[in-house]
């Protein structure tokens, strides 16, 4: 039986985690027809995003497996910041945690290791005194959107495109 153990992010786990990221954005452009699915893509994301964390003191975590074949195998990853909200909300919600990145290998999904990871960040945003947690979902997704529900996440804002100049 495997079970899954979560530790930090270490530079050994770069292509991992970027095969993640791919696999988010591939899942990701069938809702939005906007996400780049190529590999370029999700490793220009990925060098941009860790120094961002580092900046606002977020982390990644990995969800790795133990007790199976594929021992050491990173199968989820999520990345968080504490980050601040404008001054039009009352200050004591300004602070907030934020979900920058939540994926699970398709192959390892409808585990719980999703449910895993959410509960870590929570535990470190409550820690670290912050009063709420947001993360985005992409609209049209429902198996994400019933996921974050079924964990106490509520829609909070929606942000609208229009297109312009397109064929």
């Amino acid at each position: 039986m495997a079970e899954i153990t979560l530790r930090p992010y270490r530079r050994a786990d770069r292509e991992a985690a970027v095969t993640l990221i791919q696999a988010t954005n591939i899942a990701e452009n069938a809702f939005t027809g906007d996400r780049r699915e190529e590999r370029a893509g999700a490793s220009e994301h990925w060098d941009v995003l860790l120094p961002r964390l580092a900046e606002s003191g977020g982390e990644v975590l990995l969800a790795v497996l133990e007790g199976h074949a594929q021992e050491g195998a990173v199968v989820g990853l999520i990345a968080w910041a504490p980050a601040t909200d404008d001054l039009f909300v009352v200050e004591e919600l300004r602070r907030y945690g934020i979900v920058e990145e939540l994926v699970v290998d398709p192959a390892w999904r409808r585990r719980g290791i999703a449910t895993l990871l959410l509960e870590e960040v929570e535990a470190r945003a409550r820690q670290a005194g912050l009063p709420r947690l947001l993360i985005g979902v992409v609209a049209g997704n429902q198996p994400a959107e019933a996921a974050y529900a079924r964990f106490g996440f509520r829609p909070h804002v929606a942000i609208m495109a229009k297109p312009l100049n397109q064929p």
